[in-house]
């Protein structure tokens, strides 16, 4: 499990950084673009004066891809990382090293 755990966590940590990357390099996400922008394959960024700016379709959808997938990674690193913990904590409990939980 603990392996299962360590995969999460670099998995996610990865696919975060893969996201910031890219976010950088597509100038934006697809993610807020909401009602601010007229209909279609928009990316914001609100570091410009219009921060509705129009993408390729393909574009578009790898944004907006990658914001849900981090949506859907993000709690795995948090779990593996209270479960690494927390099995931490009871191995060193369990070696006198601390009280049991």
């Amino acid at each position: 499990m603990k392996r299962w755990a360590n995969i999460a966590i670099i998995v996610g940590m990865l696919n975060f950084g893969a996201f910031v990357i890219g976010t950088f390099v597509v100038g934006g996400d697809a993610v807020n673009v909401g009602q601010s922008c007229p209909p279609g394959n928009y990316l914001w960024d609100k570091r410009l004066t219009n921060p509705c700016y129009e993408v390729s379709r393909g574009v578009y959808i790898y944004s907006k891809a990658h914001v849900y997938s981090i949506f859907l990674s993000w709690p795995l690193v948090m779990a593996g990382t209270l479960y690494l913990s927390y099995v931490k904590a009871a191995e060193k409990a369990d070696h006198g090293l601390g009280p049991h939980p």
